[in-house]
């Protein structure tokens, strides 16, 4: 249930059918005593279509309820859809509950068990998985309850599981659950319908309150349509809307006359409502867990216009809160829903730290206008990886989508390799096989706010430059950096790369100074662009998007205006800044030295020639089970293989599968993966070196993948 639409379904039918005249007697189960604890809820519950009776006479509250039967009951809760797709091994497919299981993965209230592989929907649900997958539904449905003075401690908190605590410690603080008698929790004793009845109610009961809390102190900017200079539409950024106000009717009842359409002779009509607003308390656990944004609201909103005299109805091509938005034509007019752009232009103004030398970034202007291929890289943490934004509304994927607008005659190749939470080294080790290899035009590069402030991070830094301008005269290469709240100016950081770019005399583009040039005109917070500070949401990927825009745009002029002089490529300084790091690195895959794989055992090479976010290796080495290792040579001092663990879920539960790893027969190492470089050694002697690596306890069902092989 993502939308306020749904939301506000739920919460009216909650009030609706609590006020109605059909109250169940709790004597109409002869099992339910008038005075036991659970009475009430036991009757709520029915009242509400939550829980059903064992029979016509029985309600079973001291049963013990299954897995499946919670989902069912969470399944009716939400309103959600049934027949959703599911990845689990082990639901028949006569199961009853099998309509269910699909809307509960894909909602993130389960994720299996061991491998996340089976659901178990017929093992009794204990306690804490009780809680646990209530604790998700909320998250799912991005519902935080204030701190309740009714939360107790438990006697028994060490008994509970790690992979539960989390979840535990939400719905007891929300007193959602209180214990027993005695003050324990009792973590691993299976739930009965009476506790689960009682918990129900308690979160419907609680449920007003938790969404009239969400209309409360966030505005947001409701979003228009200006065409640029070739007639490409544009998003800007004008009239403020009180966010309680911010509802399908109070915004369809301000664009009509926004549009000077009078209401007498025009109707319109909303749809697609997207809800998102999270108070600060709970915001983190909401986007972790379900959220495609964070902390600022967010309103994707559709509609059509119907002329009351004609009958002709007009509808809205994209969404309000897109990036692209066709213009409306209404009775043979053309409308925006233009209302200033000032704060648009102060966003993007701001953003130009430096244009540097112009003629690289010109060559790639100049192939897109002659409708020749052009390749975009974009290489990053988090920032650059789209940490926040809906499925693909990353920044990148939004300037990959500028380039095709202003070049339709072009094949625009985008490809986003950013990665949450690595530095510039791990960048260097990726370079290769996530951007070289896609013969880049442009390169952008984000790695500010993740890298340290001290001499590895600044020589890493500058290799990852100069390796990619190294690559080809013809490959551009624009520093970008993002906001970080705390700076005064620039971050130690912040600072280092700009000298680099400065040395080498790049573009950069310092989205900083153009959010604090924005919030400084009291317009915006910095909630309204990031969700916890630092990660934007899907708005603060759109407002990056459209400062890189400007940006390039800024290039272009410039690149057009430009000398001949300007326009010859400068060849790199003789020395470096800072030092070597990672030059001359060499990467193992489909297309970089496969003549140094002697024989791949009982491994596999798959090819992959679709890049995105989920599908982050173009060559992964996969273990097809058995003990013959895959050997391959390297020459130098230093091996590194990258690799994913395998054989522990999400929780940590399992067994890891160990690698080993043998240099030349005697030096020996193991790993049980990871997703950052794993240096197996920089100390080999120098020269040719013979590698194997084998797996020493094989999952069948979760199989070791090496994704990066590099050596220098």
């Amino acid at each position: 249930m993502k939308t306020l639409k749904r939301l506000l379904i739920v919460v009216c039918c909650v009030a609706a059918l609590a006020a109605m005249a059909l109250c169940v007697s709790a004597t109409k189960w002869t099992d339910v005593p008038d005075d036991a604890w659970y009475t009430d809820a036991v009757v709520e519950a029915n009242r509400l279509g939550i829980m059903n009776g064992t029979s016509d006479t029985t309600f079973a509250p001291l049963k013990n309820l299954t897995r499946a039967e919670y989902v069912a009951i969470l399944f009716r809760l939400s309103g959600g859809e049934a027949n959703l797709p599911f990845t689990f091994t082990d639901v028949p497919d006569d199961a009853w509950y099998r309509q269910y299981v699909g809307w509960a993965e894909q909602s993130g209230v389960i994720t299996g068990y061991g491998n996340a592989e089976t659901f178990g929907g017929n093992q009794l649900i204990t306690r804490e998985q009780l809680m646990l997958m209530t604790s998700r539904y909320m998250d799912y449905e991005c519902i935080g309850f204030e701190n309740s003075d009714n939360a107790v401690d438990f006697k028994d908190a060490d008994k509970i599981s790690s992979w539960a605590a989390v979840g535990v410690e939400a719905t007891r603080k929300a007193a959602l659950i209180t214990g027993d008698a005695n003050g324990n929790f009792n973590p691993q004793a299976p739930a009965t319908r009476a506790e689960i009845a009682t918990i129900i109610v308690r979160y419907t009961n609680k449920l007003p309150e938790a969404v009239d809390a969400m209309f409360v102190k966030y505005e947001n900017m409701l979003d228009y349509i200006k065409c640029d200079e070739k007639g490409k539409p544009e998003l800007h950024f004008g009239k403020w809307i009180p966010f309680r106000e911010n509802r399908p009717d109070v915004i369809g009842e301000q664009i009509l006359p926004q549009l000077g359409l009078s209401e007498d002779k025009y109707q319109i009509t909303m749809s697609d409502t997207q809800f998102y607003a999270f108070r600060d308390t709970h915001n983190q656990n909401c986007y972790q867990a379900r959220t495609p944004v964070g902390e600022a609201s967010t309103i994707p909103i559709s509609f059509s216009i119907k002329n009351l005299e004609t009958g002709e109805t007009t509808k809205s091509k994209g969404r309000v809160f897109s990036v692209y938005y066709d213009d409306l034509t209404i009775d043979g007019n053309t409308y925006d829903l233009g209302i200033s752009d000032e704060l648009y232009n102060t966003l993007v103004s701001n953003t130009v730290q430096s244009t540097g030398n112009i003629a690289r970034i010109a060559k790639a202007f100049e192939k897109a206008e002659k409708g020749e291929k052009i390749s975009i890289g974009y290489i990053g943490g988090s920032l650059t990886a789209g940490a926040g934004a809906d499925k693909n509304g990353a920044w990148p994927d939004a300037v990959t989508d500028w380039f095709r607008v202003q070049y339709p005659e072009s094949e625009v190749i985008g490809t986003n390799a950013g990665w949450g939470g690595s530095n510039s080294d791990y960048g260097n080790t990726r370079l290769q096989n996530h951007i070289l290899n896609y013969d880049p035009d442009i390169v952008f590069i984000e790695y500010a706010t993740n890298d340290g402030n001290d001499d590895y991070n600044r020589r890493s830094f500058e290799c990852l430059v100069k390796r990619c301008l190294e690559y080809s005269e013809d490959t551009a290469v624009i520093v970008v950096l993002c906001y970080q709240e705390g700076r005064e100016g620039k971050s130690a950081v912040s600072d280092a790369h700009l000298a680099i770019a400065e040395y080498y005399d790049l573009p950069v583009i310092d989205m900083h100074d153009g959010f604090t040039a924005g919030m400084n005109t009291g317009k915006i917070d910095v909630l309204d662009f990031t969700h916890d500070r630092d990660h934007p949401t899907t708005w603060g990927h759109q407002i990056k998007a459209h400062m890189t825009e400007y940006f390039l745009k800024v290039l272009r002029n410039k690149a057009k205006d430009a000398s001949a002089d300007e326009l010859k490529v400068k060849p790199l300084p003789a020395t470096m800044l800072h030092g070597d790091m990672f030059l001359g690195i060499q990467t193992i895959d489909h297309l970089n030295n496969t003549d140094k794989i002697v024989s791949f055992g009982s491994w596999e090479m798959n090819v992959n020639t679709n890049f995105t976010n989920d599908n982050q290796y173009s060559s992964p080495i996969t273990h097809k089970g058995g003990n013959d290792p895959l050997v391959f040579k390297t020459v130098g001092k230093e091996l590194y293989i990258h690799s994913y663990g395998a054989g522990l879920d999400d929780d940590g539960n399992g067994e890891a599968v160990i690698i080993e790893i043998t240099v030349d027969g005697k030096y020996k190492f193991e790993s049980n993966g990871g997703d950052k470089p794993y240096a197996v050694t920089k100390d080999l002697p120098e020269g040719e070196h013979t590698v194997s690596v084998t797996v020493k306890n094989p999952n069948p069902d979760d199989p070791f993948v090496i994704n990066l092989i590099n050596y220098r």
